[in-house]
Parts: C-alpha cells; sequence; structure tokens
C-alpha cells in the first residue's frame, strides 16, 4: 500500500508543475535517482534545469 501511495503522491506532482526533482522523474521513468543523472550529466534528458546543487 505504500509504494501505491508514492506513486500517486509522484504522479500528481508530475501534472503539479512543469519541474520535477529527480526522484519524481525517477518514478515516472521507473528507473533509479542515480539513473537520472547520470542521463543528465551525459545529456539525454533535455531540459534540465541546475540552480546551485540542485537539479530540476
Amino acid at each position: 500500500m505504500g509504494q501505491e501511495k508514492k506513486e500517486a503522491e509522484i504522479e500528481a506532482a508530475a501534472h503539479a508543475s512543469p519541474l520535477m526533482t529527480p526522484d519524481e522523474l525517477a518514478g515516472l521513468l521507473r528507473c533509479s535517482r542515480r539513473t537520472v543523472y547520470d542521463r543528465v550529466d551525459k545529456g539525454e534528458l533535455p531540459g534540465s534545469l541546475r540552480i546551485g546543487r540542485r537539479l530540476w
């Protein structure tokens, strides 16, 4: 039940804002947060925005 709630929160957050955190994107893509960071570094995820050390 906890996993379903987390997925529902990720889905709701994805529709609420054009910006997503790495955790939200990882949930949407069904991959790890590390994979999201790796893909951003490789340029495979367009539109990523870094503000200081944060990734949006």
